[in-house]
């Protein structure tokens, strides 16, 4: 009896890891991962906005630059004199070729539809040597809408 008495003794004295301990660090390793989890979304989610004003903001760059070289007196290049001063107009602008007022842009497999909008005005009244052009570029990502802004001073 004594043998026996002395067996479970030495069987509760070991010193492993119980099914109880095992599932409360499987559980706090799952909350641990599922947080990790949501920092990964967010921030793929935050560079893609990212990814997409950049790219805003290089299309409204490249526009300007074409606008900047273009003939003073035809800066939306249709052929025909721009109105006189004070009347300013605006124009869509659309650099893929589908005549549709939207430039597509693939970003990350997705095909993002951005609307250039250009806007000619002169900053004085009876200064036709003058004009201020402003691009905005309009997109949605995820139901939200944004826009980016440029501005800039073209003289004769």
């Amino acid at each position: 009896m004594e043998a026996h008495v002395r067996r479970l003794t030495v069987l509760r004295d070991n010193k492993g890891v119980t099914l109880v301990e095992v599932l409360i660090a499987v559980v706090i390793t799952l909350i641990v991962f599922m947080g990790l989890i949501q920092a990964s979304i967010l921030s793929i989610g935050v560079n893609m906005r990212n990814d997409l004003r950049d790219e805003a903001v290089r299309l409204s760059s490249d526009i300007m630059s074409q606008l900047r070289a273009a003939p003073f007196d035809d800066i939306n290049r249709d052929g025909t004199a721009d109105p006189a001063n004070p009347t300013a107009f605006a124009f869509n602008w659309d650099q893929d070729g589908t005549a549709d007022n939207i430039h597509n842009v693939a970003i990350r497999n997705a095909t993002i539809p951005y609307t250039i909008a250009v806007n000619v005005q002169w900053p004085t009244a009876g200064d036709n040597n003058h004009k201020q052009i402003t691009i905005s570029a309009t997109w949605q990502w995820q139901g939200e809408a944004a826009t980016h802004q440029i501005s800039s001073f073209r003289g004769r």
